[in-house]
């Protein structure tokens, strides 16, 4: 796979219409504690630490920095917003031409664009009233036990190009670029599950593990989480 694939700015202002998602968590219950031990030895005594949003359709960008785009589209397709009928490859590119059109670099001559743009778009187009983003794990996570997914602004690096004999990617060797990928659940071990737009070549069905341990990494380099925070 190469760097055309990806094609997320994290270099970008969050847009105005973008606020934090620390208010809208005033009513979200905590994180439940992870003992481990008892994961381990007796997981039906732990309180529910775990959700899975479904997802639509399998999508693929191709090698076009088009990940803004298929971002969008994937969280419209994956509960709980679920929109009918699903957004399609066209619909994603639809949404990054639309993206460079509208985010905070004038002109469009250049490929990538920013989910900042992309949040924007879903309000004017009436999907979302209103978009929220967030840099703390925490935060992410109590999102997604309790609320619904997020759309990833990731930095990515070469080691994360594969998944692991477990599922996982890890964000070792060299930095390449940006991407934007839909994050659909919160493991019982406070694991991400990201759902990408290369179609079947990656991952298990698009679909990959984040620890929490490279997560918070991750973090720390620049990742950023968008979502709805009202949905029309």
């Amino acid at each position: 796979m190469d760097p055309e694939r990806l094609g997320e700015n994290l270099d970008h202002t969050t847009s105005d219409v973008i606020e934090p998602l620390a208010p809208y968590l005033e009513d979200v219950p905590e994180l439940p504690p992870l003992d481990a031990a008892v994961l381990a030895e007796n997981p039906d005594e732990v309180p529910q630490n775990y959700r899975y949003y479904s997802s639509g359709p399998l999508l693929n960008q191709g090698s076009e920095r088009a990940c803004t785009g298929f971002c969008g589209a994937n969280f419209l397709n994956g509960a709980p917003l679920k929109t009918s009928p699903a957004k399609t490859n066209e619909d994603a590119f639809g949404f990054y031409y639309r993206n460079r059109e509208i985010d905070e670099w004038p002109g469009e001559d250049y490929s990538g664009s920013s989910l900042s743009a992309m949040c924007k778009q879903l309000i004017s187009l009436g999907h979302i009233e209103q978009a929220a983003v967030t840099n703390s794990f925490e935060e992410m996570s109590r999102w997604k036990l309790y609320k619904g997914g997020l759309m990833i602004s990731t930095p990515w690096y070469e080691g994360m190009y594969r998944i692991d004999s477990r599922g996982f990617v890890r964000p070792t060797g060299r930095y390449v670029e940006d991407h934007a990928i839909w994050d659909r659940a919160i493991t019982a071990w406070r694991s991400a599950i990201w759902f990408n737009s290369w179609g079947d070549i990656f991952g298990f069905g698009g679909n990959c593990y984040v620890a929490e341990a490279d997560f918070r990494w991750l973090i720390q380099k620049g990742l950023r989480a968008y979502t709805a925070v009202q949905v029309r």
